[in-house]
Protein backbone atom coordinates (compact mmCIF):
# COMPACT_ATOMS: atom_id res chain seq x y z
CA UNK A 1 0.00 0.00 0.00
CA UNK A 2 1.45 3.36 -0.98
CA UNK A 3 2.52 5.90 1.62
CA UNK A 4 0.01 8.40 0.23
CA UNK A 5 -2.83 5.89 0.66
CA UNK A 6 -1.72 5.12 4.21
CA UNK A 7 -1.58 8.82 5.11
CA UNK A 8 -5.07 9.45 3.75
CA UNK A 9 -6.40 6.35 5.54
CA UNK A 10 -4.81 7.55 8.79
CA UNK A 11 -6.54 10.91 8.33
CA UNK A 12 -9.92 9.21 7.84
CA UNK A 13 -9.55 6.43 10.40
CA UNK A 14 -6.99 7.29 13.05
CA UNK A 15 -6.13 4.17 15.07
CA UNK A 16 -8.82 2.13 13.26
CA UNK A 17 -6.34 2.06 10.39
CA UNK A 18 -4.60 -0.83 12.18
CA UNK A 19 -7.78 -2.93 11.95
CA UNK A 20 -8.05 -2.22 8.23
CA UNK A 21 -4.43 -3.24 7.67
CA UNK A 22 -4.95 -6.42 9.73
CA UNK A 23 -7.66 -7.42 7.24
CA UNK A 24 -4.91 -7.49 4.58
CA UNK A 25 -3.15 -10.36 6.37
CA UNK A 26 -6.06 -12.69 5.54
CA UNK A 27 -6.96 -11.02 2.23
CA UNK A 28 -3.89 -9.54 0.53
CA UNK A 29 -5.91 -9.05 -2.67
CA UNK A 30 -7.85 -6.30 -0.86
CA UNK A 31 -4.80 -4.01 -1.25
CA UNK A 32 -6.09 -2.99 -4.65
CA UNK A 33 -6.82 0.69 -5.11
CA UNK A 34 -10.53 1.25 -5.71
CA UNK A 35 -10.58 5.03 -5.78
CA UNK A 36 -7.33 6.56 -6.97
CA UNK A 37 -8.41 10.20 -6.68
CA UNK A 38 -9.09 9.85 -2.96
CA UNK A 39 -6.81 6.88 -2.37
CA UNK A 40 -9.03 4.17 -0.92
CA UNK A 41 -8.24 0.46 -0.98
CA UNK A 42 -10.73 -2.39 -1.06
CA UNK A 43 -10.01 -3.39 2.55
CA UNK A 44 -11.07 0.03 3.82
CA UNK A 45 -14.34 -0.15 1.90
CA UNK A 46 -15.08 -3.62 3.26
CA UNK A 47 -14.13 -2.49 6.77
CA UNK A 48 -16.52 0.46 6.52
CA UNK A 49 -19.37 -1.73 5.26
CA UNK A 50 -18.85 -4.33 7.98
CA UNK A 51 -18.28 -1.94 10.90
CA UNK A 52 -20.07 1.31 10.10
CA UNK A 53 -23.19 -0.02 8.37
CA UNK A 54 -23.40 2.12 5.24
CA UNK A 55 -26.22 0.99 2.98
CA UNK A 56 -25.49 3.05 -0.13
CA UNK A 57 -22.57 4.25 -2.22
CA UNK A 58 -23.48 7.75 -1.07
CA UNK A 59 -23.01 6.60 2.54
CA UNK A 60 -19.54 5.39 1.56
CA UNK A 61 -18.90 8.68 -0.21
CA UNK A 62 -19.64 10.60 2.96
CA UNK A 63 -17.36 8.35 5.03
CA UNK A 64 -14.49 7.64 2.61
CA UNK A 65 -14.80 10.43 0.00
CA UNK A 66 -15.34 7.83 -2.73
CA UNK A 67 -16.25 9.58 -5.98
CA UNK A 68 -15.39 13.09 -4.78
CA UNK A 69 -12.06 13.50 -6.55
CA UNK A 70 -11.41 14.95 -10.00
CA UNK A 71 -13.06 12.04 -11.83
CA UNK A 72 -16.27 12.35 -9.75
CA UNK A 73 -16.63 8.57 -9.55
CA UNK A 74 -15.90 7.75 -13.18
CA UNK A 75 -13.12 5.34 -12.23
CA UNK A 76 -14.48 3.88 -8.98
CA UNK A 77 -18.28 3.70 -9.11
CA UNK A 78 -18.46 0.24 -10.68
CA UNK A 79 -15.83 -1.17 -8.31
CA UNK A 80 -17.49 0.29 -5.23
CA UNK A 81 -20.92 -0.94 -6.38
CA UNK A 82 -19.54 -4.45 -6.87
CA UNK A 83 -18.03 -4.52 -3.37
CA UNK A 84 -21.19 -3.10 -1.78
CA UNK A 85 -23.31 -5.60 -3.71
CA UNK A 86 -21.15 -8.51 -2.58
CA UNK A 87 -21.00 -7.42 1.06
CA UNK A 88 -24.74 -6.66 1.35
CA UNK A 89 -25.83 -9.46 -1.02
CA UNK A 90 -27.71 -7.05 -3.29
CA UNK A 91 -29.36 -8.21 -6.48
CA UNK A 92 -28.58 -6.83 -9.92
CA UNK A 93 -31.55 -4.45 -9.96
CA UNK A 94 -30.67 -3.10 -6.51
CA UNK A 95 -27.04 -2.63 -7.53
CA UNK A 96 -27.98 -0.78 -10.73
CA UNK A 97 -30.41 1.39 -8.80
CA UNK A 98 -27.70 2.18 -6.27
CA UNK A 99 -25.25 3.14 -9.01
CA UNK A 100 -27.70 5.44 -10.78
CA UNK A 101 -28.70 7.09 -7.48
CA UNK A 102 -25.04 7.74 -6.72
CA UNK A 103 -24.30 9.09 -10.20
CA UNK A 104 -27.33 11.36 -10.13
CA UNK A 105 -26.08 12.83 -6.84
CA UNK A 106 -22.65 13.43 -8.39
CA UNK A 107 -24.33 15.10 -11.39
CA UNK A 108 -26.09 17.63 -9.14
CA UNK A 109 -22.72 19.05 -8.13
CA UNK A 110 -21.37 19.11 -11.69
CA UNK A 111 -24.32 20.62 -13.52
CA UNK A 112 -24.01 24.30 -12.46
CA UNK A 113 -20.37 24.93 -13.54
CA UNK A 114 -20.56 23.11 -16.89
CA UNK A 115 -19.27 25.53 -19.49
CA UNK A 116 -16.66 25.34 -22.25
CA UNK A 117 -14.12 22.51 -21.83
CA UNK A 118 -15.89 21.19 -18.72
CA UNK A 119 -18.98 20.48 -20.79
CA UNK A 120 -17.09 18.33 -23.30
CA UNK A 121 -15.37 16.51 -20.43
CA UNK A 122 -18.74 15.74 -18.84
CA UNK A 123 -20.04 14.48 -22.19
CA UNK A 124 -17.11 12.06 -22.28
CA UNK A 125 -17.95 10.85 -18.76
CA UNK A 126 -21.61 10.39 -19.73
CA UNK A 127 -20.46 8.46 -22.82
CA UNK A 128 -18.39 6.16 -20.65
CA UNK A 129 -21.39 5.33 -18.49
CA UNK A 130 -23.75 5.01 -21.45
CA UNK A 131 -21.57 3.06 -23.87
CA UNK A 132 -19.10 1.18 -21.71
CA UNK A 133 -21.27 0.80 -18.63
CA UNK A 134 -24.54 0.31 -20.51
CA UNK A 135 -26.34 2.80 -18.28
CA UNK A 136 -27.92 4.65 -21.21
CA UNK A 137 -31.24 2.95 -20.79
CA UNK A 138 -33.53 2.42 -17.88
CA UNK A 139 -32.24 -1.09 -17.17
CA UNK A 140 -33.39 -0.90 -13.58
CA UNK A 141 -37.08 -0.90 -14.43
CA UNK A 142 -36.89 -3.26 -17.39
CA UNK A 143 -37.16 -7.01 -17.14
CA UNK A 144 -33.71 -8.24 -16.15
CA UNK A 145 -32.44 -11.02 -18.46
CA UNK A 146 -29.85 -12.10 -15.88
CA UNK A 147 -32.38 -12.99 -13.19
CA UNK A 148 -33.50 -16.59 -12.87
CA UNK A 149 -36.53 -17.59 -14.85
CA UNK A 150 -35.85 -15.34 -17.89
Amino acid sequence: VSQHTLERMRTRRGTQMIEVLEMLEQHPEWRSAICICEPVIEAEIRYAIRREMPRTINDLRRRLRIGTGPCQGTNCTYKVAAILSEELELGIAETLSEMTNFLSERWKGNRPPLRGPLLSQEELVQGIYACVGNLDRDAIHESNPWEEGH
